[in-house]
């Protein structure tokens, strides 16, 4: 409970960016050269904290940090939410239907999942992010390229599952009634499986938040002026030396939602699964 309170938190802020940011009196697009040093460095202690900046500034240009990590929770939920969309949607139809195929599709579906399981996927994001066309819109090519990448787990656990369920009587009557293999699917199976996916988008959701971060991280995430949690901590290794304050809001916020999503995926993991349920 404490994990959703904190992700509905982090989702209230995310949608009302705008608002919760003007209450610190900035936007993550003013630069304000005002609150530097000569040397590009901020001024005050703690990277320029101040009762006009919250949590600081950014170094050499003077950004509100307190205002680019509100609006970094945005792009980090939205790319997180969406590529785990994508993925998990991918490889819950992927996995049911080679379970409820079976033959040559499923031993197709398998050895592919075997394959991008074991591919460096990051290396590839990086590579394609650094050489993708122009006109693509680089956060749809993140959201994208880590939601294409991140469905061969979901696809086995489902298949696998899938497997124990077409042997169950309830599904031998169903067909024994003369359903098709889309009725099975559609009235036997998905109902089945919801909790198990349900559980699995809430934990996919903190793994490809990390993901999206540590493209920007690399430089080929989503691209500056647009605030992101990933580049921001990227941008403050630089400068962790002088000034490790820079680095520690963006990578508390990082930590602090991940590590939510985390827990409501281990809460719900023990409320669907019944061998815990004499325990609880």
């Amino acid at each position: 409970m404490v994990g959703l309170a904190v992700v509905g938190l982090a989702v209230l802020v995310a949608l009302a960016a705008p608002w919760v940011a003007r209450l610190g009196g900035h936007d993550p697009f003013t630069y304000d050269a005002q609150a530097l040093g000569d040397d590009g460095s901020p001024l005050g202690a703690l990277g320029g904290v101040s009762a006009d900046h919250w949590f600081g500034v950014e170094p050499l240009t003077g950004r509100d940090l307190f205002a680019i990590v509100v609006y970094g929770a945005r792009t980090s939920i939205l790319v997180g939410v969406a590529a785990t969309v994508i993925s998990v949607s991918i490889g819950v139809l992927l996995g049911t239907t080679a379970a409820l195929f079976g033959g040559w599709y499923d031993r197709v579906v398998s050895r592919l999942t075997d394959v991008l399981l074991g591919f460096p996927s990051l290396i590839f994001m990086i590579a394609l992010g650094a050489f993708a066309p122009s006109s693509i819109p680089k956060w749809l090519l993140v959201v994208g390229v880590i939601g294409l990448f991140g469905w061969p787990s979901i696809a086995r656990v489902v298949r696998a599952q899938s497997l124990t369920l077409m042997q169950r009587n309830f599904v031998a009557a169903s067909r024994a009634m003369g359903a098709g293999p889309w009725h099975v699917l559609r009235e036997q199976l998905l109902p089945n499986l919801t909790g198990t996916v349900i559980v699995f988008t809430t934990m996919a959701v903190p793994g490809n938040i990390g993901a999206e971060a540590a493209l920007s991280f690399l430089g080929v995430g989503v691209p500056p002026p647009t605030p992101a949690w990933g580049r921001t901590i990227g941008t403050a290794v630089a400068w962790i030396a002088t000034d490790p304050w820079y680095l520690l809001a963006p990578a508390a916020a990082l930590f602090v939602v991940t590590f939510a999503f985390n827990l409501v995926g281990d809460g719900l993991r023990d409320a669907v699964d019944p061998r815990l349920v004499g325990k609880r």
